[in-house]
């Protein structure tokens, strides 16, 4: 599992604090959503974007059927706002994989068989080596996240601005 917790140093807000008051809290929370919904489609591009897995970088993307790409989501806690892929293979997408065991053949059997047309026999034994040779090489990290974390950081920071000046806007009560 992926997941990044977004805060924001309230300190660079203070002299608004004093003529927001009790808005402030609510208004940073909704801007801290806002952005974290904002950052979803960040990391739908960065998901498109990301450099190929196989040590040889042939290739774009870290997407097959589009379960990852589509499995980011962005949940509000007390505080903070949190974005996550909870995928099974969002860790290894994320930080690589280390040489050793070698993975599951039956998903690489089927991602082969779409990927090149293979009749299930031939993409039985294109796993059995593709599974061989990440097993001996590992897989790259892809660092979608870690990638993305400047423009989901600008979008949140955006995003607070934005509901900030709208409650400053309305003037002091």
């Amino acid at each position: 599992m992926v997941a990044k917790i977004v805060t924001m140093d309230m300190s660079r807000w203070a002299t608004s604090l004093v003529q927001l008051r009790e808005r402030f809290v609510p208004a940073v929370k909704r801007g801290l959503k806002r952005g974290g919904l904002a950052s979803i489609p960040i990391l739908h591009r960065a998901t498109e974007l990301a450099p190929a897995a196989n040590p040889g970088g042939t290739g774009i993307g870290a997407f097959n059927y589009g379960i990852y790409k589509r499995a980011w989501k962005t949940y509000s806690l007390p505080d903070s706002q949190v974005i996550i892929n909870d995928t099974p293979y969002a860790g290894i997408i994320e930080s690589g994989r280390r040489p050793g065991l070698a993975p599951p053949r039956v998903q690489i059997a089927r991602w082969a068989q779409r990927k090149f047309n293979l009749s299930e026999a031939d993409a039985l034994r294109a796993a059995f080596a593709i599974a061989r040779a990440i097993a001996a090489r590992g897989l790259i990290a892809r660092r979608v996240m870690t990638n993305s974390l400047p423009a989901i950081m600008a979008a949140v920071n955006n995003a607070i601005d934005a509901e900030l000046l709208r409650e400053l806007s309305r003037g002091t009560r």
